[in-house]
């Protein structure tokens, strides 16, 4: 069976949803005022783990689940599977029971549902795209099956739109990164991200396990649908699925990165999430950088942050600034945003890198390194939607149309260790010396791949 990215899951979702705004995933009830202040690192060891796709998600994002014994929060824009039952086809949504336990190829989907069989209290939150799979003729998606199997799952309403990627074991431990729950994120794409534990981590841990509870707190509760007694026996069988683990795609000549644990006497971070104060710390930060600043971001579409780039990299006091882009962006709007920004940086004088196309559907990782040993990496993009201006104050489209404005849900971490920035930098680096300068004309051939 085909798959077709998460992207254009989305789209046809969303093509085909009536909703009360115009926009059909803002479900936002009420308005939303910032107040959750950024998280530090407190005493104490910690392991970080950065992790980057297509190399390690896959695997380290499926073991972490594994390792579940008390609680499993999960985080996702949306869930794709891997096996088309979270899509249309022929007209339908869903596959049948029996085939959506037994043959579901994304094995997070068996892992979360083994952790239920084990006993362990799995909560998900994320997006509701106005659509379900038909019950009626014993079709079922991957949230239902999770769902009347055991686990809470509920859909986003504290803004407009979940676009977190967050993983968190046993209170414990807890994953943040670019990777969304589709093929095309694990298997095709750049991303990045980090997992986190130790004492000295518990900090940011137990911050992020605030933001979600508070947001799956104001969650919608997915539709109670009805099933046969002979499939609900196939969800409620405990028996443990067995699976096999994917291999990463290889991309010819493409660069590998390592997967190695950081094991730290003491952390120097910050967590901060969006629409909160994410934007002043990421801002002063950059705005204190002394000697290098090296960007690895999917886009440019935030107007501050392309004019705080812009600055950076015309002082004469950076010695180094490297800009690398995704080669390729999924919607057009975004696109044509992200090459307003590059234009005015090449006017400037500022070199911009992109991304080899003939290796990464899309490099969609977001991360940036400061005099070599800050090294900052957020769920979102740099756009006013991931990273919104003042006021901190966020209406209900419903409460006032003309104040509302389209916010996500983002986490960002910046941590201060130059062995770690240093595996961000290498990928990259690598990435970089595979890639190809942006210049205007450039936009003539990514438009051509767009249509």
């Amino acid at each position: 069976m085909k798959l077709l990215p998460l992207s254009l899951i989305f789209f046809l979702i969303l093509a085909s949803c009536f909703c009360k705004s115009p926009f059909s995933y803002d479900h936002q009830t009420k308005t939303y005022v910032a107040n959750h202040e950024p998280g530090v690192t407190g005493s104490g060891d910690c392991t970080i783990t950065p992790f980057f796709s297509p190399d390690h998600s896959i695997d380290s994002l499926t073991k972490l689940i594994e390792s579940a014994t008390k609680t499993l929060d999960i985080g996702t824009p949306g869930w794709g599977s891997w096996s088309g039952c979270s899509y249309p086809h022929d007209g339908l949504i869903g596959c049948t029971v029996d085939y959506q336990r037994d043959h579901e190829r994304f094995t997070v989907f068996p892992a979360v549902l083994n952790a239920l069989h084990r006993g362990v209290k799995v909560r998900i939150l994320t997006n509701d795209f106005g659509s379900k799979p038909n019950n009626t003729v014993g079709l079922i998606d991957p949230l239902t099956f999770l769902q009347l199997a055991g686990a809470e799952v509920r859909y986003f309403t504290t803004v407009t739109f979940l676009h977190t990627k967050y993983i968190q074991v046993d209170r414990k431990t807890a994953a943040v990164s670019s990777v969304n729950f589709s093929y095309t994120s694990f298997m095709l794409n750049r991303e990045a991200g980090m997992i986190l534990n130790g004492d000295g981590a518990q900090p940011l841990i137990d911050f992020l396990y605030g933001i979600f509870s508070f947001d799956f707190s104001q969650g919608l509760i997915l539709p109670d649908l009805k099933y046969s007694a002979s499939d609900m026996a196939i969800i409620k069988d405990t028996s443990i699925i067995n699976y096999q683990m994917p291999t990463p795609v290889p991309f010819l000549n493409a660069y590998v990165s390592p997967s190695t644990p950081f094991k730290l006497s003491s952390c120097s971070a910050e967590m901060t999430a969006s629409p909160d104060f994410a934007k002043q710390v990421v801002l002063k930060a950059l705005g204190e950088a002394q000697d290098s600043v090296a960007i690895m971001i999917y886009q440019i579409t935030d107007d501050v942050l392309c004019n705080t780039v812009h600055d950076i990299a015309t002082d004469s006091d950076i010695k180094e600034f490297v800009l690398l882009v995704s080669n390729t962006i999924y919607s057009s709007y975004d696109w044509h945003e992200a090459q307003k920004c590059y234009a005015k940086l090449y006017k400037s004088g500022v070199k911009i890198q992109m991304t080899e196309l003939d290796f990464y559907k899309y490099s969609h990782q977001k991360f940036w390194i400061i005099d070599d040993h800050i090294v900052s990496m957020s769920t979102g993009n740099w756009s006013p939607t991931d990273y919104p201006d003042a006021p901190a104050i966020f209406p209900a489209y419903d409460t006032d149309p003309k104040e509302w404005r389209k916010t996500n849900r983002d986490y960002t971490i910046q941590l201060d260790n130059q062995p770690i920035a240093a595996v961000f930098r290498k990928v990259l680096d690598e990435d970089y010396k595979r890639g190809e300068p942006w210049v205007p004309t450039m936009g003539v051939k990514l438009v051509e791949l767009e249509e």
